[in-house]
């Protein structure tokens, strides 16, 4: 992960982190079309993930493990974020029923859920002033 991107899980409704990984059911064609609609299809590292968008910038890698979905992940490029397309993101989260799965917290998917948390990131505070971001970057 870049240090310019924010990342975190989708997770279903009622997921309870107890469990060690984020578990989907699985996507419906109109869940991968609205993905479609905001990211295209990339290049994977690996077989096991399909991803929409770029692994440098913004995507949504679906992981699979014995062609079963297993794990949502969503990076954004907080370089080049967008209202209307943390609106995509939310459209095709509220969609799927699903939340918002950050440092072993769930909160809902809105607006201003998500610009909140993405203004706590590190992600936020390089994009914000890289210098000073890489300055708290301890060496030792």
């Amino acid at each position: 992960m870049a240090i310019w991107q924010f990342s975190f899980n989708i997770v279903e409704k009622g997921f309870n982190d107890v469990k060690p990984e984020p578990v989907f059911r699985k996507l419906d064609e109109q869940s991968l079309f609205k993905i479609a609609q905001f990211l295209s299809i990339g290049n994977s590292w690996s077989n096991d993930i399909v991803m929409y968008g770029n692994d440098d910038t913004t995507c949504i890698e679906l992981l699979y493990e014995s062609d079963k979905l297993q794990e949502v992940l969503l990076r954004l490029d907080i370089r080049t974020i967008s209202k209307e397309l943390l609106i995509a993101i939310l459209d095709f989260i509220k969609h799927n029923n699903a939340k918002i799965y950050k440092e072993k917290e769930i909160f809902e998917p809105t607006l201003e859920n998500i610009i909140n948390l993405i203004k706590k990131s590190k992600a936020y505070r390089f994009a914000k002033s890289p210098l000073e971001a890489l300055s708290e970057i301890k060496t030792s």
